[in-house]
């Protein structure tokens, strides 16, 4: 049986995950690191979806906060 390659490690999240390794004041097991490395990589594809809309300074949010005065 031929071993199947492992997608190559995404270079950005194994240095945010060194960064939490290094932030923590204790080691992480093998599954606490693949939780974490799993929640890093979502918050990358959502920052890179951000980031593909495109917006120019001028450009205001989509709604807009009135807040609610009793009285």
């Amino acid at each position: 049986m031929a071993e199947q390659a492992q997608p190559a490690a995404n270079p950005m999240v194994e240095a945010m995950l060194a960064q939490v390794r290094a932030a923590l004041q204790w080691e992480l097991s093998e599954e606490e690191a693949a939780v974490v490395r799993g929640r890093i990589e979502g918050s990358l594809k959502m920052a890179e979806t951000l980031r593909a809309f495109p917006l120019t300074n001028a450009d205001e949010p989509d709604f807009v906060f009135i807040p609610h005065r009793e009285g």
